[in-house]
């Protein structure tokens, strides 16, 4: 099964990233999102699917699903 992706929009170099929502398109908590660090954190709260790949501790505490390796198929979902 394929989870939509709720997409970081980030502002400039250095910027803060922000969920990119369009209400009544996409249900946050039936979007997934990829991330690696603790500026992930709150994209991880709005999603309800959170995968931490290759992340630091903070972001492994928080995400669903941790991924470590080189292929980001490795994380295995089940169908809901």
């Amino acid at each position: 099964m394929a989870l939509p992706v709720l997409v970081e929009v980030l502002g400039g170099a250095g910027g803060r990233g922000r969920p990119l929502h369009r209400p009544g398109r996409f249900a946050p908590e039936r979007c997934s999102a990829v991330g690696d660090s603790r500026s992930d954190l709150p994209l991880f709260a709005a999603v309800g699917t959170s995968i931490a790949f290759n992340a630091t501790p903070a972001a492994r505490v928080v995400a669903t699903h941790v991924v470590d390796g080189p292929d980001l198929r490795a994380a295995q979902f089940r169908s809901v």
